[in-house]
């Protein structure tokens, strides 16, 4: 498609150049004959007005003034006014005709000046009328022009018009070329505008398409690299399996254990809640003895249920024994029960090891009264300065 409007703009180019040429050759040999009657025209322009009031009021002019005027009121396809009868015969008086032109001035003027324009070419019986009446002009005694006066540039105008309709009607041939050249050149515009715009559109979807071309490129190669990416991980994913082949049937038990516990892991939730609101005041066998013979059947919970594991205490635990914690069961789910309620467990400490381990676990947190006379003292004191800071907290 753009080969096919490239020579079509090659085209058009030469056809615009071949009617530039004719147009050009028609202008050079109009040019000299149009100058002619422009400056006719310009000296025309400076008649005055009172030639022509003069002229009106002549009863009979010279004989060439007579003729000239005459052949312009014929030019200028003016009507014959009046019609007279001389020696029997029925005669048409062309002064009068012309007097009655003279009167209309300013469209007299107009008429000579755009005549070119609007009354070429002239017609053969018009011209046949004018050349008899030139060939009779005086001429033989004195120079015609001085015979004219004032409109002896209506003279000069009337020959430069004749020459130009004649040079007009000999390059007639030329003026049908540039018609049928510019009705060519017209069309092969149009031809060429319309492929153009095709040319247009088409180039449009073109750049379209490769805009969307490049970007399924683009996600091609992104897609590429995440293959290989995921061949990679892949390869790595069946080596892991090949791996862990052995443990296969170990896995699946855990698996089917763990789905099992998943199933009680509501009542081991109420059953940790149970033991931390209701038991921390019992001892050990006793707590022992209720969740193992009583709470877990009731609730269906996991066989090897234990508060340390349900709350997944076991790091902190072995913290707790850094601090002081005795080893001992019923210790350490008393320290979970201290840790996650506001209940106080019973603690039975004859040797003053869970005191220890309390006092490090709040160190300076907590203020120890013994039973002394000045006791009742002590404590009103901390439960006033423990009444002040609550009221700081709440103001500040």
């Amino acid at each position: 498609m753009r080969e096919s409007v490239e020579d079509k703009e090659l085209t058009l180019s030469i056809e615009k150049k071949a009617l530039d040429k004719i147009e050009q050759e028609r202008n050079e040999k109009l040019k000299k004959p149009l100058f002619v009657l422009n400056e006719a025209k310009t000296e025309f322009k400076k008649i005055k007005e009172k030639a022509f009031t003069d002229m009106i009021n002549y009863p009979s002019p010279g004989f060439n003034i007579k003729v000239i005027l005459e052949i312009t009121l014929i030019l200028l396809k003016r009507k014959i006014l009046v019609e007279e009868y001389v020696k029997g015969k029925k005669v048409q008086n062309y002064w009068k005709s012309v007097q009655e032109m003279l009167k209309h001035t300013m469209k007299f003027r107009t008429d000579i000046l755009n005549f070119e324009k609007k009354s070429l070419p002239i017609p053969k019986e018009t011209l046949d009328q004018v050349q008899d009446r030139l060939s009779n002009l005086k001429t033989d005694k004195t120079p015609l022009q001085s015979s004219l006066g004032a409109f002896d540039s209506l003279y000069s105008w009337i020959l430069a018009i004749i020459d130009y309709d004649k040079i007009s009607k000999d390059t007639e041939k030329l003026k049908n070329s540039i018609d049928e050249q510019t009705a060519k050149v017209k069309e092969l515009v149009d031809n060429y505008q319309k492929a153009y715009d095709e040319l247009k559109t088409e180039e449009q979807k073109f750049e379209e398409i490769t805009t969307r071309a490049q970007q399924l490129n683009a996600s091609k190669d992104e897609l590429q690299e995440r293959i290989a990416e995921v061949s990679v991980k892949l390869s790595h994913g069946e080596n892991l399996v090949k791996w862990l082949k052995p443990d296969e049937k170990t896995w699946s038990n855990r698996i089917k254990q763990l789905t099992e516990e998943q199933k009680k892991t509501i009542n081991d939730s109420l059953l940790t809640a149970s033991y931390i609101v209701y038991l921390s005041p019992f001892p050990g066998e006793y707590r022992t003895s209720l969740i193992h013979n009583y709470w877990k059947p009731l609730l269906k919970s996991t066989l090897n249920y234990e508060l340390i594991k349900s709350l997944h205490y076991s790091s902190k635990v072995m913290l707790w024994h850094t601090k002081g914690l005795i080893n001992n069961k019923t210790f350490e789910e008393n320290a979970i029960i201290m840790n996650e309620s506001d209940k106080c467990p019973l603690l039975i400490d004859p040797q003053g090891q869970g005191l220890q381990f309390i006092l490090k676990k709040h160190e300076g947190k907590i203020i120890v009264l013994k039973q002394k006379n000045d006791y009742l003292n002590k404590l009103r004191t901390v439960i006033l300065l423990s009444s002040i800071r609550q009221y700081l907290v709440k103001f500040l």
